[in-house]
């Protein structure tokens, strides 16, 4: 027992006297461990976080020394080296985390005074926050947070949604006191204490210099026709107080100009500046030229900053001819004779002053009131002669009784255009002969469609009538077209109708089939008449077809939930043009479409025009309004290249009467108009031609119909043709609609 007690003594002297060789051995560790991970922290320059080594006061743990370690320390390895800490009496703190992306600006070269940043960081400190600094300055740039629910999608751990409700981040950044050349930009998240967490760095070219580029669309050519000139282009300035000036041989005409949205120059022009300098880049404007010589003269136009220094110009030599002139033309009648007791004259007239139009017959003055009407595909076709601004109804029409002319009778009819003064400026004349009516009948069996493409198209039908040799001429928007008219043996005619007009020594070959080459015709409305004549020249019967020429064709298909999970980027490949996603159906608003937000966000990344349609349950004029505001919610605002459809079609509206249905059809399409989107109707063949009213809604709204065949023969006007339903495409499992669209949007 006393050799026990005195080894005992013997190791408490002992432990004693090392006691501070422990605690010096354990300082020394600690310091070797602290700076290992500062000359860690040193070569990481992207990934590592901070170490840091503290000391804690807490009661609990017996005042232990607790290390915050980094993401890429391994505590394990570290535990392993300092032998002194166990893992009992370890306490480490994880260090707030952060990630950060700048989406812009990307490239190395920013072009303008100012720039937008956009981006998202996200960290497990609530209190971080992002600085911006330039060549090691801090801008103090003011810093916005947004929302990115594709950043907490996407990005796991940072804290999450808690910790960054808005990980997305805007700025403005001021580049007006940068030099011009290279220099650093840095963006910087810091925790509460300032500590820098995650940084982006980047070399850039910042080209501040203030400058501009300019576009003058109209007036096109060398060659202004008219007292007024429509003026159109754009100009793109870094300078946002830059305005425009339009000289005339030296002189400033003081004209106001006009600034408009145009999404296709700052798509297509970058720099200068941008969408924050220049807001609307178009320009329209109405040139004066009343008061300007006839000849040649010199146009500039100039693009000057806040201080009217001289960015950018455009000189042109033009001839202006501003002399009052007109040009007419008579589109009926065609031919040299009228039968019946009514004269109807249309046409369309252009004129660069103020103008009125008046009719004779024989040199007598008809005092009668001529209607005018809107004529877009003149104001498109023929220009000069004052444009839209003198001419905002060129079209006429005039309805004339001439029953108490005789008849068989040559007359000659005169149009004059006339100016305020009543000063003839133009007239057209023409000898018409007045004739009775005479019995004849005309039918066109074919085409039944009303889309054409390719070359030609050829009409079939048949023609009876009491006077023999009567003959068949095909017009084309007023014109005669010389076609080879093919006529043909029609027995089942001649059986048909003998007893009124008399047999085959009368008619012989009643059908006809004629081709008509479309090419030399622009794409669009045409209207195709085919008239049939007696031997003496004498009208016997029209038919007349509207038909929309067609050059270009686009694909395009529709969706909805039904095809979910769409890889819209082979879908591209694939050749689609255009895409039109279901928004929802009826009038609830928890009924949006489950794959709506998916199918839009994914089409406009993949550069896919879109536009929308909604499944109608509507019963009366109320639910159709309900119907169209419900859409508007699920839109919010999105832009829409295509219109907004709807899709008519359900059983229970097939007790619904036209007139109703149509009103139906107007209140949601005008609703949706009124709001900034283009509207249309969906439908199939039977519904768009028995159940609405298309000749008044389709001069209002485009027209997608359903038919699935091997051509489209419906007879009103469409814009979209869906034929089938049964397509395939890669990136989509199972079937899909597929479309032509007949018009570019």
């Amino acid at each position: 027992m006393k050799r026990f007690f005195s080894v005992l003594t013997v190791i408490i002297i002992v432990i004693n006297i090392s006691s501070p060789i422990i605690f010096a051995v354990n300082e020394s560790i600690n310091t070797t461990i602290t700076e290992n991970e500062d000359e860690k922290n040193k070569q990481n320059t992207t990934n590592s976080i901070e170490n840091k080594t503290i000391e804690s006061t807490n009661d609990e743990k017996n005042n232990e020394e607790s290390i915050i370690i980094g993401n890429d320390i391994d505590t394990e390895e570290l535990n392993d080296d300092a032998q002194p800490f166990s893992n009992e009496t370890e306490n480490l703190i994880q260090k707030a985390q952060a990630r950060m992306c700048v989406d812009e600006p990307f490239g190395n070269y920013i072009d303008g005074k100012i720039i937008n940043i956009v981006g998202w960081f996200l960290c497990s400190d609530t209190s971080a926050k992002l600085k911006i600094y330039i060549d090691g300055k801090d801008t103090n740039t003011d810093i916005s947070r947004v929302e990115r629910e594709d950043v907490l999608r996407a990005v796991p751990g940072y804290g999450g949604r808690v910790s960054n409700p808005k990980p997305g981040f805007t700025a403005t950044l001021d580049l007006s006191k940068v030099t011009y050349g290279n220099h650093t930009i840095k963006y910087v998240v810091l925790d509460g204490n300032g500590i820098e967490l995650q940084k982006v760095e980047k070399t850039v070219t910042i080209d501040n210099r203030t400058k501009a580029r300019m576009c003058v669309d109209e007036p096109s050519g060398n060659y202004i026709d008219g007292k007024i000139a429509n003026v159109a282009g754009w100009f793109l300035c870094s300078d946002t107080s830059a305005k425009l000036k339009i000289y005339i041989d030296g002189k400033d005409t003081n004209t106001d100009i006009s600034r408009v949205e145009r999404e296709d120059v700052l798509r297509a022009v970058p720099g200068y500046g941008g969408r924050v300098s220049n807001p609307k880049p178009g320009f329209t404007a109405t040139l004066d030229l009343s008061k300007v010589t006839y000849g040649n003269h010199t146009i500039k136009y100039v693009v000057l900053d806040g201080n009217g220094i001289e960015l950018q110009k455009v000189e042109k030599t033009v001839t202006i001819d501003n002399r009052t002139k007109a040009r007419m033309c008579v589109d009926e009648p065609s031919g040299n004779y009228i039968e019946g007791n009514t004269l109807n004259i249309n046409g369309w007239y252009l004129c660069n002053v103020k103008s009125n139009i008046k009719l004779y017959i024989d040199n007598e003055e008809q005092k009668i009131y001529i209607p005018r009407e809107e004529r877009e595909d003149v104001l498109r076709a023929v220009s000069g002669y004052g444009g839209r601004e003198y001419n905002p109804m060129p079209g006429y029409k005039i309805t004339l009784d001439i029953s108490k002319y005789t008849k068989g009778t040559t007359h000659k009819i005169k149009i004059s255009i006339v100016d305020e003064n009543n000063n003839e400026i133009t007239t057209s004349e023409k000898q018409i002969q007045f004739f009775s009516n005479d019995i004849g009948e005309l039918c066109l069996d074919l085409p039944t469609r009303t889309v054409f493409t390719g070359d030609n198209i050829t009409f079939i039908g048949w023609e009876m009538s009491q006077l023999p040799d009567s003959n068949i001429k095909l017009y084309v928007d007023g014109k005669e077209t010389k076609v080879t008219t093919k006529r043909l043996l029609r027995e089942d005619v001649i059986a048909a109708r003998s007893w009124r007009y008399g047999g085959k020594d009368v008619n012989p070959n009643p059908g006809y089939e004629i081709t008509l080459n479309i090419n030399q015709y622009n794409e669009g409305s045409h209207t195709v008449e085919i008239k049939l004549y007696s031997k003496e020249g004498k009208l016997l019967a029209t038919k007349s077809k509207l038909i929309s020429v067609v050059k270009n064709i686009y694909f395009g298909i529709d969706v909805s939930k039904w095809q979910y999970g769409i890889d819209w980027r082979a879908v591209k490949q694939e050749g689609v043009n255009y895409s039109i996603i279901r928004v929802g159906y009826g009038q609830t608003l928890s009924n949006k479409d489950a794959y709506f937000e998916a199918n839009y966000n994914s089409c406009v990344q993949n550069g896919i025009p879109v536009g929308v349609y909604t499944y109608s349950y509507a019963l009366n004029v109320e639910e159709a309004r309900l119907e169209a505001y419900a859409v508007l919610n699920w839109l919010n605002g999105r832009n829409l290249r295509l219109p907004v459809f709807w899709d008519v079609e359900d059983k229970c509206q097939n007790n619904i009467d036209r007139d109703t249905l149509t009103a139906m059809a107007d209140t949601f399409c005008s609703i949706i108009q009124n709001n900034g989107y283009k509207a249309g109707i969906y439908g199939n063949k039977n519904w768009l031609t028995n159940k609405l009213n298309m000749g008044y809604l389709q001069q209002k709204y485009d027209v997608w119909v359903a038919q699935y065949y091997h051509e489209c023969t419906y007879e009103g006007r469409y814009d979209i043709w869906q034929y089938t339903s049964e397509g395939y495409l890669s990136g989509i499992s199972g079937k899909v609609d597929c479309n032509w669209f007949y018009k570019r949007y």
